[in-house]
C-alpha cells in the first residue's frame, strides 16, 4: 500500500484489521485496491480541535 500512495500502512495481529493513512487524493485509488482483498473497508478521517468546538 505504501507504494501505492499511503503515507502509513499496518496490519493488526490478532484481527486482522488493516489500517491506512493517506492523503485525501489518494483515497479513492486505496479504498478500490482494498476492496479486491478485504471483506470490509471502513473510511474515516482526521479532524482538528477547531472543528470539534465547533461541533460541540
Amino acid at each position: 500500500m505504501i507504494a501505492s500512495g499511503a503515507l502509513a500502512a499496518g496490519i493488526s495481529g490478532s484481527g486482522p484489521a488493516i489500517t491506512i493513512v493517506c492523503y485525501e487524493q489518494d483515497k479513492e485509488f486505496l479504498e478500490s485496491q482494498l476492496k479486491q482483498f478485504c471483506e470490509q473497508v471502513l473510511i474515516t478521517e482526521f479532524t482538528t480541535c477547531d472543528r470539534l468546538r465547533d461541533e460541540v
